[in-house]
């Protein structure tokens, strides 16, 4: 069980659409259920160009049911390193990683390694590979989000974050002097004048996050997605 070190809550990373995978079990049956399979220290960049081959936007009404994942090719992309070091770099910083550090019921502390800039296991691994200019550009951005997010009044020094949990946990929301997280502020029952009082507590935060939700989506676009069709992983 070492080397298993993430736990993510999520349905997109596996080629086939309806099951749930890179998911943490503990148990075979469990595994089976799912669909899943382990995410190891040892195989997890491998894994994460199809994590993102799930995420192609098919923003245009005419490419839906059109382009489909596949593995055609085979494990020919895995001889790309480019490739799978995009791929670290957007899933590490991606809002759509749903990677969380959290302290569970039985009161044990638990890692996300799956984020950057913050002595974990894929900063380990990012250094293995050679930054381009678009890299650097975009792991710079993050720097400064993460700097910002360290001033928020629920930043945790034990905990390792990423653009997820800092939406979730960190960029919160002011109502009637009370601060309230993402989900918090959901779950009051506001009228529609009320809501007019609800206002971003860090607004640089706030700005920063929106500025990295485009610069993703083009740094998939230009870094990612062309690669994913030539491996065949999209089709």
């Amino acid at each position: 069980m070492k080397n298993i070190i993430w736990y993510l809550r999520s349905t997109s990373f596996n080629l086939d659409a309806n099951s749930v995978a890179l998911t943490r079990t503990i148990t075979y049956d469990a595994l089976t259920q799912v669909y899943g399979f382990y995410l190891r220290s040892d195989n997890y960049t491998d894994k994460l160009p199809l994590f993102c081959a799930k995420l192609y936007p098919q923003e245009n009404w005419y490419e839906r049911d059109v382009y489909f994942t596949t593995a055609d090719r085979w494990e020919k992309y895995l001889e790309d390193k480019d490739l799978l070091k995009s791929c670290l770099i957007f899933t590490c910083l991606s809002q759509r990683n749903k990677c969380l550090s959290f302290i569970w019921s039985d009161n044990r502390f638990y890692k996300n390694e799956l984020c950057l800039s913050q002595n974990t296991l894929s900063d380990e691994k990012l250094n293995d590979f050679e930054l381009n200019k678009s890299d650097r550009y975009i792991l710079n951005m993050w720097n400064d989000i993460l700097e910002v997010a360290k001033n928020t009044n629920n930043y945790k020094n034990n905990f390792t974050y990423w653009l997820y949990q800092i939406i979730q946990d960190l960029n919160t929301y002011k109502y009637n002097w009370n601060s309230y997280t993402k989900d918090e502020i959901k779950k009051l029952i506001l009228s529609k004048t009320e809501k007019k009082f609800v206002s971003v507590e860090y607004l640089e935060l706030n700005t920063k996050i929106d500025a990295m939700k485009k610069l993703l989506k083009e740094y998939y676009k230009n870094q990612i997605q062309d690669k994913l069709f030539e491996y065949e992983l999209l089709k």
